[in-house]
């Protein structure tokens, strides 16, 4: 889902010549590695794709970005939202319901910049998973 939700920024983003090295690097600390070669040698809007892909990625993954794909990830994500209702509208419409539950899945993924599987403590603000863990074990005690 986060292909198709990629493809539809090809016009919102553009691929500085700068940063290929500088995604690479994204693209190694994300947990869904992509075929980087691939895309960049593709075609315009396949490299943009990429590039919008690893920046969805950082951002629900919290990874610092310097100021250029700041500004770049903060376009995606006024609109990616957006997409993603109309992507759950045309799902529950067809009723594709496992579709339409991953796209709600996705949209708070993308509005708490936390993926499902962590835990619900660290959609708090300014809590890391070491704090997490922590506050998990004192709970369980009580």
């Amino acid at each position: 889902m986060l292909d198709v939700l990629s493809t539809s920024f090809a016009d919102k983003v553009m691929l500085r010549p700068s940063e290929t090295s500088v995604l690479e690097v994204l693209n190694n600390s994300v947990r869904h590695r992509l075929d980087l070669a691939e895309c960049l040698s593709g075609s315009g809007a396949q490299r943009v794709s990429c590039k919008v892909n690893l920046l969805l990625q950082c951002h629900l993954e919290r990874l610092p970005l310097n100021a250029d794909l700041q500004h770049d990830q903060k376009r995606v994500l006024l609109k990616a939202v957006e997409h993603v209702h109309a992507m759950v509208d045309v799902m529950s419409s067809q009723c594709n319901l496992k579709q339409a539950i991953l796209g709600m899945q996705l949209s708070q993924m993308l509005v708490q910049a936390a993926p499902v599987p962590e835990p619900s403590t660290l959609a708090m603000l300014a809590m890391t998973a070491i704090g997490s863990l922590g506050f998990s074990r004192r709970r369980n005690r009580s």
